[in-house]
């Protein structure tokens, strides 16, 4: 038996549509807080806190004031990330370059058009957890 070759590059010669099928909206979350809390499961499992949730759809469950932005298009909400992500890149450290930057935004909107959720998490220095999420949601939720 053998494997059929995958094409990494498969985001940048196609376009998924679902999400003008299911016309969402997406909420965008963040978080950053010490590993000590990141750890804590059963504070992420809450839904009175804001710490990143274990399940990303989870995010929809918490606060209404945890939601950052509602990008109504994948394009916009791919904007948001961008702008968060690159205000802890140069703490990140390698993991920052280890993938293109029009790699791993490529695929994210790639993605979000495809229907799918993102969920970002990076160690900012020693004992700080960055945490990123765009979920979507149906357009009437608000």
């Amino acid at each position: 038996m053998t494997a059929q070759a995958f094409d990494h590059d498969y985001w940048q010669y196609t376009v998924p549509k679902v999400w003008t099928e299911r016309r969402p909206h997406w909420h965008c979350y963040l978080w950053q807080g010490d590993g000590v809390s990141w750890g804590r499961d059963c504070d992420r499992r809450s839904t009175l806190t804001d710490i990143t949730p274990l399940v990303v759809r989870d995010w929809l469950n918490k606060p209404a004031w945890t939601i950052k932005q509602a990008p109504e298009d994948p394009e916009a909400a791919v904007a948001w990330l961008k702008r968060e992500y690159d205000k802890v890149t140069q703490s990140i450290g390698q993991q920052a370059t280890a993938i293109p930057e029009k790699t791993r935004f490529g695929i994210a909107l790639y993605d979000l058009r495809a229907g799918n959720d993102l969920s970002w998490g990076f160690w900012v220095g020693t004992s700080t957890m960055w945490s990123a999420a765009v979920v979507g949601t149906d357009a009437k939720c608000h």
